[in-house]
């Protein structure tokens, strides 16, 4: 008695299991394109923070300039457009002019506008952009001492953001 043996060739996939590999696919592609668009995001918001960022440390460095232009000048040292700080709602210093104008804000500060042609952001020309930068000076020790604080605030993936930096700033000059 001969015993026959049957050799059964796979001549493919079934539909199980290329439903299982599309699937398997499906889930790799997903997540890849899942950290794209958080590093993206991240991304943006990291961009937008150091803008922020250089717009807060412009503001101050002005500031400190005006200071010690005051004082070389014989002038009391928060005279002139730092007093336009030190009043109400803040100012805004828009630096992209010659001299650079300081205005007081009404309510609220005027955004900034973004000029691509000159790469400046200021309140006069260019695009509107979402950042806000109000400057405030408060006189902490008469003719001794002020304190700087810049606040910068911006909306980046609808949420509200926002960069602070505080600076005591001193009457140098004083002591002469």
């Amino acid at each position: 008695m001969k015993a026959y043996m049957l050799i059964r060739y796979n001549k493919g996939f079934t539909l199980l299991e290329t439903l299982v590999a599309v699937a398997i696919l499906m889930v790799a592609i997903v997540g890849a394109l899942s950290l794209v668009s958080r590093g993206l995001s991240a991304a943006f918001v990291a961009k937008d923070q150091v803008t922020a960022f250089y717009l807060t440390v412009e503001a101050v460095e002005y500031i400190k300039n005006l200071r010690d232009s005051n004082i070389l000048d014989n002038e009391d040292w928060l005279d002139e457009d730092i007093e336009e700080c030190m009043e109400g709602d803040g100012c805004t210093i828009d630096m992209s002019r010659v001299p650079p104008k300081v205005k007081e804000c009404d309510e609220t500060c005027a955004p900034l506008k973004y000029d691509p042609i000159d790469n400046f952001y200021n309140y006069k020309n260019g695009n509107d952009t979402t950042f806000v930068r109000t400057v405030k000076v408060t006189e902490t020790v008469a003719d001794v001492e002020a304190v700087i604080d810049v606040v910068v605030t911006w909306k980046t993936g609808g949420l509200d953001r926002s960069f602070t930096i505080r600076e005591n700033m001193f009457n140098w000059a004083r002591n002469f």
